[in-house]
């Protein structure tokens, strides 16, 4: 009986703990998701930004939770020194062996530019989120 306990603990721990439900088949479904992740971005629509990501990350759902609640924190302050959202333009693609792939967007706002980069894992079942971030780091993508 308590191997039987020890096993449904582990398990129960393992599905709170990862929450990935789902994969993306190839890059082209990648590609259709950051765009739309980075358009999102730009609307600041982070609950949609998020909510998209959590089937497709091995982060637990509170991980994916706290990093929307910490990027809304900024909502106010893009709000109000940023500007008008102008456009997002993707300005680096890289693709490692089909084993890893990143996307890097440019948000573009009227009087302010942020980056956003995502990177895909190609496991043996389909592509998954490896990261997420967001910064104002721009420039490092001139090197």
């Amino acid at each position: 009986m308590t191997k039987h306990t020890f096993l449904l603990a582990v398990f129960l721990v393992c599905s709170v703990t990862f929450s990935q439900t789902k994969k993306f088949k190839d890059i082209a479904e990648v590609q259709a998701f950051t765009k739309k992740t980075a358009n999102d971005f730009l609307n600041k629509d982070f609950q949609s930004v998020f909510n998209n990501m959590k089937p497709y990350w091995a982060l637990a759902e509170n991980e994916v939770d706290s990093l929307k609640i910490k990027t809304e924190r900024f909502k106010d302050y893009f709000n109000e020194n940023l500007g008008k959202n102008i456009d997002v333009v993707k300005i680096k693609e890289t693709n490692l062996k089909n084993v890893l792939y990143k996307e890097v967007y440019a948000i573009r706002y009227e009087d302010y530019i942020l980056r956003v980069v995502m990177s895909f894992y190609n496991s043996s079942f389909g592509w998954a989120i490896k990261t997420f971030e967001w910064d104002d780091n721009i420039q490092s993508e001139l090197d």
